[in-house]
């Protein structure tokens, strides 16, 4: 495996001792990953609705969703595909309240309007859009811990 770093000369032996050390956890593939730094925040991805590319703020993101090698991005105005993975959008946005509560949903937890408590540790979420999807069992302890219910 290989890994390519893009970014600043002096960030190395910083980023060299953070792996020694074991301060970076990778989730390896079988693939070549490149590491780069960004020097600008993202807050946006780019959306494609009829052969049409729009730039989609993070706020106005409902929830993401993958579906048959598909991904979509759910907004209050449409839905878009984006070329972004579940874990990429997930990390993007994890700063600004974006959580993985599926396998196949990433959900803004700032657009939940209500939630409603299932049997078998699961809970189904009513968005803003009133559409409603489900927190997954394997997601459902790290919700809660993320939403600030007890555990």
């Amino acid at each position: 495996m290989k890994i390519r770093y893009k970014g600043p000369k002096e960030d190395i032996p910083v980023l060299l001792e953070n792996l020694k050390n074991g301060d970076i956890e990778f989730v390896l593939s079988g693939e070549d990953f490149e590491l780069k730094k960004q020097s600008v925040p993202i807050t946006s991805l780019i959306g494609e609705l009829d052969n049409d590319f729009v730039i989609i703020n993070y706020e106005d993101i409902i929830f993401v969703e993958s579906y048959a090698h598909e991904v979509s991005c759910i907004t209050k105005d449409g839905i878009y595909r984006i070329k972004e993975k579940l874990y990429e959008v997930e990390g993007l946005f994890s700063e600004y309240g974006f959580l993985r509560i599926h396998k196949s949903y990433v959900v803004n937890i700032k657009q939940i309007k209500r939630i409603v408590p299932e049997f078998n540790r699961k809970f189904k979420l009513v968005l803003s859009n009133d559409q409603k999807i489900e927190v997954s069992r394997r997601y459902f302890v790290e919700f809660k811990e993320a939403i600030g219910m007890k555990v």
